[in-house]
């Protein structure tokens, strides 16, 4: 389902700015956490396999969709591939390749990038109205589990951080299911039979490494250059149109 891969984005990289960060007991520590982990990434080049799953909120056990992806980061260079889907940050640019679209979207480089999935995080905990942090620790591994505001997108949020690592090993949400069907259906609030009011969205980050990359993955140079101020895109990528997410770039 192709759609998992943008209720991802959606979910989890949402514009979310005309909220207010909630002052919340164990919060700070959650976004510490994650901090932790994206300075991580930024002082020695890292590299992670990522597996999201979805599934109806009443039965997590029964698998509707997967996709798979990997992400690699250095310093704040990021680069992230999902299914048909690539999106680069260095930093000049956000670039977004959609394969199957055969388009380009380009915009200006910002730490707080949707591409940036610890960053992304971050963002929705700071501003999506928690009502409930509770953290339990067990040896290095830390579960924080956040409750959103009643009918809010994401209802509520697991993760598992692994401390002494400073690696995030799971992420489990659960966000409505309106944002899983077709957009005609999402303006009408309509489901499917069959699809529970929220759903159960599971991340898995495994596999860390040290990548053997080159600082070529993160050029933009490789999707498109610019004529004066025409953005215009390399012979390989001749067939795609370029949308700009940032006006006058």
């Amino acid at each position: 389902m192709k759609r998992l891969y943008f209720l991802v984005i959606i979910c989890l990289f949402s514009g979310l700015s005309g909220l207010r960060a909630q002052e919340l007991a164990g919060l700070n520590e959650a976004i510490g956490a994650l901090k932790s982990i994206t300075e991580n990434g930024k002082s020695s080049s890292t590299g992670f396999d990522i597996k999201y799953i979805y599934t109806n909120e009443s039965q997590p056990s029964v698998i509707l969709d997967s996709i798979i992806g990997s992400v690699e980061i250095s310093g704040n260079n990021m680069y992230c591939r999902m299914n048909g889907t690539e999106a680069i940050r260095n930093e000049k640019y956000s670039i977004v390749v959609f394969k199957e679209e055969q388009l380009l979207l380009v915009g200006a480089a910002r730490q707080d990038s949707a591409i940036d999935p610890l960053l992304s995080m971050q963002s929705i905990i700071v501003k999506s109205g928690a009502v409930s942090c509770n953290i339990s620790v067990k040896g290095a591994v830390k579960t924080i589990n956040i409750q959103f505001k009643q009918g809010a997108l994401c209802k509520e949020m697991i993760m598992v951080v692994d401390t002494a690592k400073r690696q995030l090993r799971s992420l489990d949400y659960l966000v409505k299911s309106t944002m899983l069907v077709d957009p005609s259906m999402q303006a009408e609030q309509q489901l499917p039979q069959g699809y529970d009011e929220y759903a159960l969205v599971r991340s898995t980050y495994y596999n860390y490494h040290n990548p053997k990359q080159t600082e070529d993955r993160f050029k933009e140079d490789q999707y498109f250059f610019k004529e004066g101020k025409t953005f215009k895109p390399t012979a390989a990528y001749s067939n795609y149109k370029i949308v700009l997410a940032t006006p006058n770039l």
